[in-house]
């Protein structure tokens, strides 16, 4: 993240933000004061309450419904995607 977009006040769209890697990036943003809209299939986990108590927006999605990341997508100036690696057999 370039020093100039730091204390952005547009939010940053985190899939996977209930996993390892997600999760992870979506802490480290919101550490450091950043928005965090957090794409999650279950708003009532315990990962996603945890991000809500820190401070990220949920939104209810998966990037299998493409109608479901309609409002996901809405707003947010930047999104930081992870998807797990495939493996070649």
């Amino acid at each position: 993240m370039a020093t100039s977009d730091r204390g952005s006040a547009d939010p940053v769209l985190v899939t996977g933000a209930t996993g390892n890697q997600g999760g992870a990036v979506a802490r480290a943003l919101l550490a450091e004061g950043r928005p965090v809209r957090a794409l999650v299939r279950d708003p009532s986990s315990a990962a996603a309450r945890a991000l809500a108590t820190a401070g990220a927006t949920l939104v209810r999605g998966d990037l299998d419904d493409s109608a479901s990341l309609k409002e996901a997508v809405t707003g947010p100036a930047r999104c930081s995607r992870w998807r797990p690696p495939t493996t070649r057999t």
